[in-house]
């Protein structure tokens, strides 16, 4: 699965794009965010000061 993230600390929003649904998800910086790519990593962005 290939995957790409848009962070975009202006709006508050990371967009994560799933080149294989051909879809992008989006959160804020509040939100814990799962990689797709890899099994157990996710990045919690609540715990990021930005």
């Amino acid at each position: 699965m290939r995957e790409y993230w848009i962070v975009d600390i202006d709006k508050n929003k990371i967009t994560v794009y799933n080149f294989e649904d051909d879809n992008g998800d989006e959160y804020t910086f509040s939100d814990s965010v799962k990689a797709n790519i890899y099994e157990d990593f996710e990045i919690d962005f609540s715990k990021i000061n930005i």
